[in-house]
């Protein structure tokens, strides 16, 4: 059985990833990321999705290693 939990973004802050230097995102209970091409709406949600991934890759090797 899969539990899933809910994800609540609050703040996120990137540094050195892909063309950004130094961002701090504080995000809303709804927030839409709208903007002009090439102005980084991508880059935030790959940089998201990297932690967030990595994360659970590493979550994912620990239960493994504890197993």
């Amino acid at each position: 059985m899969t539990i899933m939990k809910k994800v609540i973004l609050k703040t996120m802050e990137i540094e050195h990833f892909k063309g950004v230097k130094s961002q701090k995102i504080d995000f809303a209970d709804y927030t839409e990321i709208i903007g002009d091409n090439g102005t980084g709406k991508s880059t935030i949600n790959e940089a998201y999705m990297k932690k967030l991934f990595s994360e659970i890759t590493a979550m994912s090797r620990l239960a493994q290693i504890v197993v």
